[in-house]
């Protein structure tokens, strides 16, 4: 494994002296909640999900360099309410939500660029990206029992979703602006 030197890594986010690393923090978290007074099921599940990741790598015995930095995180939260009653149609609704945020940094040491006087850095460049994304549902059943062995069901769904991106370039190196 080969480490950038020193002053190939000035100004990068999280470098961690140049040395080519991994790392992963995964949680994951859920809840489910259920309440049945007499023929009808009342249902609660809600979510958490993060996963954390940082990336260092080098390439060509250590003379240029990439990061990545990058949080995903979802929330999500579920109500159903479910029928059963001793009768021939019984019916579940729900609502559904979901909210999840993944912004991404990343830089890269792709040209021998000399130290930006200004900000010190030594990198090429530096992209700031974000997804925003909301999520919105309804959803709907029947069933029908016709005799012992014979159900019919039948159902439908409405989602509506909501996308917001932000990209920046934050950084060019002065050696490459205009390129």
């Amino acid at each position: 494994i080969y480490s950038s030197p020193a002053a190939l890594i000035v100004g990068y986010p999280d470098p961690r002296g140049g040395v080519p690393y991994t790392r992963n923090r995964v949680l994951l978290t859920s809840l489910d909640m259920n309440y049945s007074p007499g023929d009808i099921d009342l249902t609660s599940v809600t979510a958490y999900f993060v996963n954390d990741q940082k990336q260092y790598s080098t390439f060509s015995f250590g003379q240029f360099g990439a990061n990545e930095l990058q949080k995903y995180s979802a929330f999500s939260q579920e109500f159903r309410l479910a029928t059963d009653f001793d009768f021939p149609l019984n019916a579940t609704v729900g609502t559904y939500y979901q909210k999840t945020d993944f912004p991404v940094t990343n830089a890269a040491l792709f040209q021998n660029t000399p130290v930006d006087p200004v900000t010190g850095r030594r990198f090429s460049a530096q992209q700031d990206m974000d997804l925003d994304t909301r999520t919105y549902s309804i959803f709907g059943e029947l069933s029908l029992k016709i005799g012992d062995t014979i159900e019919i069901n039948g159902g439908a769904r409405a989602t509506w979703e909501r996308k917001d991106f932000d990209y920046t370039l934050s950084y060019v190196a002065p050696a490459l602006r205009g390129v």
